[in-house]
């Protein structure tokens, strides 16, 4: 190892890894860990000297994730800040700078807890924030997605912080998919409204079959029987009328002749009477176990016949 590599190490492991035995806020591991976070944290600190935030950042996570002290917390919110993912920044500045920490812990850690909170108090107004409003019939199983990330659904209809750049929104119900985009600056407030069409009619119920009841059948069969009555007594009749005419006096006074005629002539009359009434109960009674026929248990026989029950 050089002698600046060497110095850089016991310079990062004094200020950075330095923990105390007595302090017990900040996490406790055995050497082993401490020396590869340590080894991690160097070359994470190098990297991001020559500005290589993605590699720095991936150094630094990984010796973070060994080892949670303040420090090297500080640092991956630095980084993430550089790579422009201002929501992560500052949700690691909000973890480091909630860190319990003692005098005992060190200079170092105390000052990178304090920079943390300034830091992120600077960050958050940088922080653009996307609204994204579902207007029209949401349905069910709805689903909200900006870029990658599902959207919960508290937070529809609700402004949430976003990093700057551009976003893809995608809103999707069953078979439909409306995309919308936004482009955010640092601080920027942006709202995408999504229009979803309506939601199709439901199916109409199927066509009733000819299954008609018993009473159906009854009651078109009566009223088509008493229609057939009234139109061939009817046409009997008028036939029977023409040959009064012929062998009665104009006055209306037959001769005894005539008598039988008269007689058919009127029963003739009483048939259809008979048959157009007939026809019209049958019909109307059809008609009603037509439309009842859907509340069959409706309809009944009772001690005094058949009984309507509504």
């Amino acid at each position: 190892m050089s002698s600046r590599r060497r110095w850089l190490a016991l310079l990062f492991g004094s200020l950075v890894l330095y923990t105390p035995v007595t302090a017990f806020a900040l996490p406790q591991v055995d050497w082993k860990t401490r020396a590869a976070a340590r080894t991690l944290g160097v070359e994470g600190l190098q990297l991001m000297r020559q500005e290589e935030w993605e590699e720095a950042y991936d150094k630094l996570e990984r010796a973070y994730k060994l080892y949670s002290v303040p420090t090297l917390g500080l640092a991956t919110a630095r980084c993430l800040e550089k790579l422009g993912r201002l929501v992560e920044a500052a949700e690691r500045y909000r973890e480091v700078g909630a860190t319990k920490v003692e005098r005992s812990d060190g200079f170092q850690q105390n000052s990178a807890v304090k920079a943390a909170q300034q830091e992120r108090a600077i960050l958050l107004p940088r922080i653009p924030s996307l609204e994204v409003m579902v207007r029209g019939d949401r349905g069910d199983g709805l689903e909200v997605l900006v870029d990658t990330e599902i959207l919960p659904p508290e937070l529809v209809d609700t402004a949430h912080p976003v990093d700057p750049g551009e976003h893809e929104v995608r809103v999707r119900r069953g078979d439909v998919t409306i995309t919308e985009s936004a482009t955010l600056e640092e601080g920027e407030t942006a709202r995408v409204v999504v229009k979803l069409p309506d939601l199709p009619l439901p199916p109409l119920p199927p066509k009733k079959g000819t299954d008609w009841t018993p009473f159906v059948w009854g009651g078109f069969g009566i009223g088509g029987g008493g229609l057939l009555t009234a139109i061939i007594n009817g046409s009997v009749a008028i036939r029977l009328r023409g040959t009064l005419r012929d062998r009665c006096a104009p006055d209306g006074i037959c001769p005894p002749t005539a008598h039988d005629v008269v007689d058919g002539y009127d029963a003739a009359r009483y048939a259809t009477t008979v048959g157009f009434v007939l026809a019209g109960v049958g019909v109307a009674a059809g008609c009603v176990f037509f439309f009842l026929d859907d509340d069959a248990d409706q309809i009944g026989v009772g001690p005094t016949g058949l009984q309507l029950r509504f």
